[in-house]
């Protein structure tokens, strides 16, 4: 979420990423600090917030899913990746909770809600297909390709990682004029100059020897 310090007007960007389950800040939030430093950002974790007893539990069964049962996991996934009825069931499912939203909504009173978690997405478009609610919904899509998942109809605009993504979400039937690539948001420590030597050794790497650094998302779950 994001309040103007200048007066007691809070514009508000409402947002969760994809499985992330703590309240830090996230590189969505430093590029608004920079583009607009006059807001302050205000993170609302949506599981927690319109899903606390639910919370815990699928934060778990998630990630044994993934660890346990990959194979399954990943069906899931490429079934549920066009829109069908299965995709459609589950979207109905997780679509919960717009009571508890409702009343954020109008404790906040944001001008704008960013969403980087798929399920808030919903919550947003349903509550505005009501009628509920009229306030412009972003969705920043976290992942380096498509989903069903991130798609409903009444988000106003999408962010993307890629052109290819964009190009998939517009073979969606997502207008174009909905999506901007700008890529996936990092956060400015990556674009400082470090020394090279000093780092190395500090993390006993040979200076010498070209270094890759691997990031992965999902509650930092890389396999072996």
């Amino acid at each position: 979420m994001f309040h103007e310090k200048r007066n007691e007007r809070k514009n508000v960007d409402s947002y969760r990423k994809l499985w992330r389950w703590s309240h830090s800040s996230s590189p969505s939030d430093d590029a608004m600090q920079i583009r607009f430093p006059h807001m302050e950002p205000v993170i609302i974790d949506f599981m927690e917030w319109v899903h606390p007893y639910m919370n815990h539990l699928s934060r778990n069964v998630y990630l044994q899913a993934v660890k346990t049962f990959p194979q399954v996991y990943g069906y899931l996934y490429q079934k549920t990746r066009r829109q069908n009825t299965l995709s459609y069931i589950i979207k109905t499912v997780f679509s919960t909770g717009i009571g508890r939203m409702m009343k954020l909504i109008n404790e906040i009173q944001p001008a704008i809600v960013v969403c980087t978690f798929p399920l808030a997405a919903g919550v947003m478009s349903k509550l505005k297909s009501y009628g509920s609610i009229d306030i412009h919904t972003v969705t920043i899509i976290t992942d380096h390709t498509d989903h069903s998942s991130w798609i409903y109809p009444y988000t106003d605009q999408y962010i993307v990682g890629s052109r290819s993504v964009r190009d998939s979400l517009i073979q969606l039937g997502v207008e174009e004029t909905r999506i901007a690539d700008t890529g996936i948001p990092i956060r400015p420590l990556f674009s400082q100059s470090i020394e090279r030597e000093k780092t190395a050794k500090k993390y006993g790497l040979d200076p010498h020897m070209p270094t890759v650094l691997v990031m992965g998302g999902g509650c930092g779950m890389i396999g072996d």
